[in-house]
């Protein structure tokens, strides 16, 4: 299987906070349209740091991750993720600038998203119809 890519949106999730409150229009929410790969083999989303900067994205914490030139320290920020249609605020790791935009396994279950080996491309599962389902056990 080769690498599997997708579109997806990032929005600055204190700015969608502030446009359901009233407090600023649809257009002054930052976000960015980007390619991401995924990758079943990584946990959490994962975005570049400049693309963090761009958007103003809040950070929140910080965590030890291992990578495969070891264990390093990254921030972790806030953001409002959106792929194929099905959105929601996400934590997002900040990787170094050389590094893709991923999407883990994490935005995977929650948005009943697939990778289809046969396509190479992300879809909505048809075990359920492509109707957006969760689990809660």
């Amino acid at each position: 299987m080769g690498h599997v890519k997708t579109k997806i949106i990032i929005r600055n999730l204190y700015d969608v906070e502030r446009l359901a409150e009233g407090e600023i229009s649809a257009e002054d929410v930052r976000q960015e349209e980007l390619e991401a790969l995924v990758d079943t083999g990584a946990t959490s989303m994962c975005l570049p740091a400049s693309t963090i900067r761009r958007l103003g994205l809040r950070k929140i914490d910080e965590c030890d991750i291992r990578t495969a030139n070891g264990i390093v320290r990254r921030s972790v920020y806030t953001a409002d993720i959106e792929a194929l249609g099905r959105r929601s605020p996400f934590q997002v790791t900040e990787v170094p600038d050389d590094c893709p935009a991923l999407i883990g396994v994490i935005v995977l279950e929650a948005f009943d998203l697939v990778v289809d080996p046969t396509t190479e491309t992300l879809t909505t599962n048809p075990a359920h119809g492509g109707k957006w389902t969760s689990f809660a056990y």
